[in-house]
């Protein structure tokens, strides 16, 4: 076999190493990202005419005390078009991206190594925003009227995907499980029920993508699919 080919195989070794394709329920599981890197996250795929409202969900388990990306939503022609991003150093602060406007929600109550409950609700013909910490929600906040177009979206979990923005000091380390993504704004008692219900069993699972049935999701890098644990909470 010549050297030519041997290259060839190696460099087929380490894509497979690096991107792996996984078809298994993630229902009683959770994503552990247990470094610190650039390239390191989760990615689900959904197809999707258009989103005029949304509510997405989750629960995440950190202590890290620096900035970092949680979540970013993704179309063919723009990248974070939905960004949920931490920043704990200033005023325990969330930013939130929706289309072309940041809203930020200072004084979140989101405390270190427990699972917090984590839910963003925007609905495009108000424009209106807002943030959901532990079933507590913030004042809404205007971002984009304009409804997210594309066909097909990406959801991205641990990772900024703007090229520009990306880097290994803003990546998530820890786990997250119970994602949900809705195409409409779930009421406040659906809130408060995700937020409080360990087991997901007494509220609407999401109708876009619901942790519970979702199979397939790309992993990139160290990404562990494991157990749940319920730790403190």
């Amino acid at each position: 076999m010549g050297a030519k080919m041997v290259s060839i195989y190696i460099l087929l070794w380490l894509m497979l190493e690096i991107h792996a394709v996984h078809s298994q329920s993630l229902k009683e599981k959770m994503f552990t990202f247990p470094e610190e890197n650039n390239t390191t996250y989760v990615r689900f795929k959904i197809s999707r005419k258009d989103m005029n409202a949304t509510t997405i969900c989750l629960r995440s388990y950190t202590d890290l005390t620096r900035d970092y990306s949680l979540l970013s939503l993704n179309t063919p022609s723009s990248v974070d078009e939905i960004l949920i991003y931490r920043e704990p150093h200033f005023k325990n602060t969330f930013q939130v991206k929706v289309g072309d406007r940041v809203a930020e929600f200072v004084w979140q109550k989101y405390e270190l190594n427990k699972w917090q409950a984590i839910c963003l609700t925007w609905e495009a013909g108000s424009g209106l925003t807002q943030l959901w910490v532990n079933g507590k929600g913030s004042s809404r906040k205007l971002t984009t009227k304009s409804v997210i177009t594309g066909g097909h979206f990406t959801i991205v979990l641990g990772q900024d995907q703007n090229p520009e923005e990306s880097h290994r000091s803003e990546c998530f380390v820890g786990m997250m499980r119970h994602l949900h993504v809705w195409d409409y704004v779930l009421s406040e008692q659906d809130i408060d029920t995700y937020s409080s219900a360990y087991n997901m069993i007494r509220f609407p699972h999401g109708n876009v993508l619901d942790w519970s049935t979702v199979q397939d999701f790309d992993i990139m890098g160290d990404v562990v699919v494991e157990k749940g644990q319920r730790l403190s909470n």
